[in-house]
């Protein structure tokens, strides 16, 4: 996934959302975002203004693993596919 993919998924929601990690798909947990952190060679060229430089790169951006908040609620486990709906979500 790109930036820009995530920027257009992200853009849906409401600004004001809290972003999160869900990880570990056999136990799903839920982080919160410690931070976000360009590889070794875009680092150089974050520190300077040159965006065409940045663009010639062949950039990662690391979203940073926070804390751990506790479980994934099982609505956002099968949002991502990691788990079947509940049967008495399907009742409701």
């Amino acid at each position: 996934m790109t930036v820009e993919e995530l920027i257009e998924l992200l853009d849906q929601f409401n600004p004001e959302a809290e972003v999160r990690i869900a990880s570990g798909q056999g136990w799903p947990m839920e982080y919160d975002l410690a931070d976000v952190a360009p590889n070794s060679d875009e680092l150089t060229d974050v520190l300077t203004d040159d965006k065409a430089a940045r663009r010639r790169l062949n950039p990662v951006v690391y979203l940073a693993e926070g804390r751990q908040i506790g479980y994934l609620p099982h609505d956002a486990a099968v949002a991502v596919g990691w788990a079947e709906p509940s049967e008495y979500a399907e009742r409701d």
